[in-house]
């Protein structure tokens, strides 16, 4: 189908993996690794008990059934990677059968497709040019000894004995005789399907994918099929694994499928298909034959005849597996022909024949010597006996009555084909082949079990057009019951379709039926198949291996609980990653599926999924997440979104127990198609788990050394990201990336505002005034303004934040209000640019001057702004009014967050505080003024202390960070948010918010947290009853944090404790916000959130102005 014209996109499955020469098995232990074994025993009390031994995706399938067994091959390419390479047309008689279908009865019905399939595999007999092969002129004598001299011919064979490029433009190379033809060549000359029909799909176009075990196919609810399957090197099994329920993913063919996994695999997955609703023929599953094959030995013939498999160029070689056969096919019934061909020991198997030679049943030639009889039965138990060498091993294809039958039992196959053999037929075949081999004085030895190699049917063509007598059509097109029915798209194009036996090797009949079959489905889809363009392998692959890119790969499985409207369900994440570097950044795509029992009606196949390891969390300072971001799809088409979340940060704090959960823990959100929240979990995997993806990591790429190198730096990006969320105190300091010279803020944020003004107080000292019209238009009423006062080393940007999803600004603004911000002398704009020396007692003219200037501008008319100052802003204000510098009469009321006039320290701040650092400071520095952020000329003690401040004590790890901004601020304000509020945006920014703080400033707010008031430069406090009395009236709202370590909620308490003795209940509130600190009461995103500050500040704005208007 890839050559079909209109074109057509082509998807192939293949179970086992792709394998060229030099990737086969050679010695006994890599042929054990490539073994799978499966089916059920029948030995006594061990009888019915199914097995599935080995490796899945392994070269080998061996199936027991009882005294019968088959052998198959498992890979890209099939048995044919296997096979004898032998290419023979069955006799014309066979096909008129009444078993075969009325259509290919018809006399040279199947010629046109035999010959098609020869100019592709180009069978060649072996060429009297090449080094003669005793096994060859051996059995050729036998032939004529037992009178059977003119049925002996060469045997043609899809093997290339001189170097050439085949049809499909695979560069063959002659082959080396090896004889290994059987366990899969590795010298190049082997024309498998591989090298031919799968070369030429790829060619033109079609995708293959190995390692995809299908297991049944469904109708897809709008058109085509979905086709089911498994990665079984996802499921492969270790000594520490749990078994998991089956991981199936699905593919949509919108047209037609193809089922070409020979006798056994395709019965299986109708079967199973069956099982899961496809209706079907009842003969599905019978009819099985075994080709009529026969494996016999003649033992220690008095010929060399070398035909044991060796490995590279040797002396004496064996030659092809199979190069000559007797055919017997002349007589006038069909059904009595045979074949009786040479055959080769694969070198790892001769070892295995002489173990078991002792069990096989002989037939020792007559009159023998009992010196002769001795010694043969001596040459039979020796392991390294030359009797090997003289050894003719003999394959005989024939008839038999095709009334095998398989089953699944615990969903494996139960082969049933112990009476399949015609004993007439076989008693024949035997006494040729004990005359041919006492001919040469040997003993002919016969297999105590019978093994199938050439299994057919099961799956096999009606001989009357209806599902009474057969499964599939003429044209392999499955029957959905007895009559004559079809499933349209669905067909079988391999061993499985062959009705009854062959008398000859099946490779060339299956092809050419194949053959047939693609050509008429091709039809049947309105496509005609391109014969004629040659496809071009070299150029493909080269172009291929160009764009090879350097990959890791692994699987990983989880399993968790989500709860979709309060109930449980269990999820499984099978995911496949694969992993890709770009630069230092490593990113993958992820392949598998998700199953979620009870909330998803079935397994999703995940369509898109992106890895991203270890990346910057925006949701957190200092955090880091390994993302995966998930499209996976039902059968129906309804997609889902996946946010899945491995968290890391801080909180692990050097605890091996919480770096574990870290890591195997992850948070998942499914979210529907149309944006609406589906469910939320966890997802966790074990450590067995843990072992498997390690176990699994496999890198790709063009060189070892490329391989190596990206497994090398992604482990080690792993383990180095881990030892940093394990030892955060060491992990890199985080600078401004951008210092500014004087500390001013970029030309962008200076025209923060829509008006910004400059002002000058009562001592000369300018600081800055912004303002924000409001955005809200719809709001009626007189203007009501805002009057925001930020805290020492800050400015207006604790308000105005660009990197919250909304400030206090904006939402203000937006709510009606007009914003004014000042910036005063112990502010970020102002300080940085002059250092100047300043205390918050001196900066009550700032505010004075801006509310003086405030009045100016809107007019005396206007209604009073409300004042929200925070933290030193607050004690600027707090001056201000109790000494009469401001009048109460000019606000409408006051938020004090944090503080007011009663500054109370925390126990770590309060220690500091009586000790002399401000004065070692200045002392060891010679500077007196400190900055938040670094030093644009950093001397080495400044260094020095930013990397003491690593080892800041904090109540909880999760306050641990590498923001040098965060450390300094930490020294000497307190530690002044909960990181958990802060998103990473603001936390990379903090230089943004803080500038620097005059020594004089500190040493004062220090000894008024000592004093717990409120004083003046000179240290008298402003708390008294004539200054209280100012006050009276004016409404004020006490604002906290629940957690603020550098004013406790114990500061406004107190404050509050005051006040409402001499104002009351209704002018004075408290309000303390839990969860969060000092100034993530105003930087936080959750400050917006029902139940933050925001809102809290809108109320009381509120009801302050209901209560002015009363």
């Amino acid at each position: 189908m890839a050559r079909a014209q209109p074109k057509q996109s082509v998807c192939v499955l293949e179970r086992g993996l792709e394998r060229w020469p030099g990737e086969y098995p050679s010695m006994t232990f890599s042929v054990l690794r490539n073994l799978c074994t499966m089916g059920h025993i029948d030995i006594a009390w061990l009888k019915g008990i199914a097995i599935r031994i080995g490796n899945p995706t392994g070269l080998y399938r061996w199936f027991c059934a009882g005294s019968s067994n088959a052998f198959v091959g498992n890979g890209l390419g099939g048995t044919s990677l296997i096979n004898a390479n032998v290419y023979l047309r069955p006799r014309p008689e066979t096909f008129t059968s009444p078993a075969w279908p009325a259509e290919l009865r018809q006399p040279g019905e199947l010629d046109p497709y035999f010959e098609r399939a020869a100019r592709m595999l180009e069978p060649q007999s072996y060429p009297k040019s090449r080094e003669p092969i005793r096994k060859y002129s051996v059995f050729k004598e036998e032939a004529h000894l037992a009178g059977l001299g003119n049925r002996f011919v060469p045997a043609k064979q899809t093997v290339a004995f001189e170097d050439r490029i085949n049809a499909a433009g695979v560069q063959l190379r002659a082959s080396t005789l090896s004889g290994q033809d059987s366990t899969g060549l590795n010298d190049g000359s082997k024309n498998s399907v591989l090298a031919t029909y799968l070369a030429d799909a790829w060619c033109f176009g079609a995708e293959i994918y190995c390692g995809c075990d299908v297991r049944y196919v469904k109708k897809h609810p709008k058109t085509g099929w979905l086709i089911y399957y498994r990665q079984p090197e996802s499921e492969k099994s270790w000594p520490w694994s749990r078994r998991t329920p089956e991981n199936l993913r699905w593919v949509h063919a919108k047209k037609v499928v193809f089922l070409g996994a020979g006798s056994l695999g395709s019965t299986e997955i109708i079967i199973r298909s069956n099982a899961h609703g496809i209706p079907v023929s009842p003969m599905v599953g019978k009819g099985l034959s075994g080709n009529g094959g026969f494996l016999g030995f003649g033992y220690g013939l008095n010929r060399q005849v070398d035909a044991i498999g060796q490995q590279g160029l040797k002396h004496n070689p064996p030659g092809p597996t199979i190069s000559c056969m007797i055919d017997c096919r002349t007589s006038e019934d069909y059904e009595e022909d045979y074949i009786v061909q040479d055959g080769t020991f694969p070198l790892v198997m001769s070892g295995f024949f002489r173990l078991v030679k002792p069990s096989l049943r002989r037939v020792s030639p007559p009159r023998q010597s009992t010196l002769r009889t001795l010694g043969r039965f001596v040459d039979i138990l020796n392991p390294v006996s030359s009797a090997m060498q003289r050894s003719q091993v003999y394959l005989v294809q024939s008839h038999d009555n095709a009334t095998g039958s398989i089953s699944l039992k615990h969903d494996t196959a139960l082969l049933n084909v112990a009476n399949i053999d015609r004993k007439a037929n076989l008693a024949r075949i035997k006494t040729v082949l004990t005359k041919m081999t006492h001919a040469l004085d040997g003993i002919f030895m016969e297999q105590g079990f019978k093994v199938i190699v050439h299994l057919l049917g099961g799956l096999g063509m009606a001989g009357d057009g209806s599902g009474r007598t057969g499964s599939t059509t003429h044209a392999g097109e499955l029957f959905t019951g007895s009559g004559s029915e079809t499933h349209a798209g669905l067909c079988v194009v391999d061993g499985a379709v062959v009705p009854r036996s062959l008398g000859a090797n099946p490779f060339a009949t299956i092809t050419a039926l194949a053959e047939r079959s693609v050509e008429a489905a091709a039809l049947m889809f309105g496509c005609t198949i391109d014969l004629d363009s040659r496809a071009d392998f070299d150029r493909t692959w080269k172009t291929c291996c160009d764009a090879v890119p350097t990959e890791l790969s692994f699987f990983e499985t989880m399993t968790g609980e989500v709860y979709v409207s309060g109930t449980r369900s269990q999820i499984t994440l099978n995911a496949f990653i694969v992993v890709q570097q770009s630069s230092d950044v490593f990113e993958g795509t992820i392949f598998g599926t998700i199953k979620c029992d009870g909330t998803l009606h079935e397994q999703l196949v995940i369509r898109q999924g992106i890895f991203k390891p270890f990346i910057v969390d925006a949701s957190g300072p200092d955090q880091m997440v390994m993302a995966y971001d998930i499209t996976a799809l039902d059968s129906s088409g309804k997609m889902y979104e996946f946010r899945c979340r491995k968290v890391f940060n801080s909180s692990t704090g050097m605890s091996v127990r919480k770096l574990w959960h870290a890591s195997t823990t992850m948070t998942v959100d499914i979210i529907t198609a149309e944006g609406i929240s589906y469910a939320r979990g966890d997802l966790r995997i074990d450590f067995p788990g843990v072992l498997n993806t390690v176990s699994s990591m496999k890198a790709t790429g063009r060189t070892h050394a490329e391989r190596w190198r990206i497994t090398m730096k992604f482990l080690s990006l792993f383990l180095r990201k881990l030892s940093l969320v394990f030892f955060p105190r060491l992990a890199p300091l985080q600078y401004p990336s951008e210092p500014q010279s004087n500390g001013t803020l970029s030309s962008k944020r200076q025209s923060d505002g829509d008006a910004v003004h400059t002002i000058t107080a009562s001592d000369g000292v300018t600081s800055t005034l912004r303002m924000w019209n409001s955005t809200n238009h719809a709001s009626s009423g007189s203007l009501q303004d805002i009057f925001f006062m930020p805290g020492s080393a800050v400015n207006h940007l604790i308000f105005a934040s660009p990197y919250m999803k909304e400030n206090a600004i904006s939402y203000f603004t937006g709510r009606g209000y007009r914003c004014w911000c000042i910036t005063t002398r112990f502010g970020r704009d102002e300080g940085n640019a002059t250092k100047l020396e300043c205390t918050s007692y001196s900066a009550r003219l700032d505010v004075a001057a801006a509310l003086t200037e405030y009045r100016r501008l809107v007019g005396p008319t206007a209604p009073r702004p409300y004042v929200v100052a925070h933290c030193v802003g607050s004690l600027a204000l707090a001056s201000g009014l109790l000494d009469g510098t401001i009048p109460a009469s000019w606000l409408a009321g006051v938020t004090a967050s944090a503080t007011f006039f009663t500054p109370c320290l925390d126990p770590l701040s309060t220690w500091k505080a009586r000790l002399p650092l401000i004065s070692l400071y200045r002392l060891i520095t010679g500077d007196k003024w400190y900055a938040c952020d670094s030093p644009p000329d950093p001397r080495w003690i400044q260094r020095l202390l930013d990397n003491v401040l690593r080892f800041y004590p904090h109540s909880s790890p999760r306050e641990v960070c590498s923001s040098n901004v965060c450390h300094r601020c930490n020294l000497v304000f307190g530690r002044l948010w909960n990181h958990a509020n802060l998103n990473e945006a603001t936390h990379s920014h903090l230089d943004e918010f803080f500038g620097g703080i005059h020594t004089t400033c500190l040493q004062l707010l220090a000894d008024m947290g000592r004093k717990q008031v409120v004083t003046d430069d000179r240290g008298r406090s402003l708390v008294t009853e004539k200054n209280l009395a100012r006050l009276a009236g004016l409404p004020v709202l006490l604002l906290s944090g629940s957690e603020n370590v550098v004013y406790p909620p114990v500061t406004t308490k107190k404050t509050w404790e005051l006040l409402r003795q001499r104002c009351g209940d209704e002018v004075v509130r408290r309000q303390v916000i839990e969860g969060v600190g000092h100034l993530d009461l105003w930087i936080s995103d959750n400050a917006a959130e029902k139940g933050g500050a925001f809102g809290v500040v809108l109320e009381e704005i509120r009801r302050a102005t209901e209560r002015a208007g009363q």
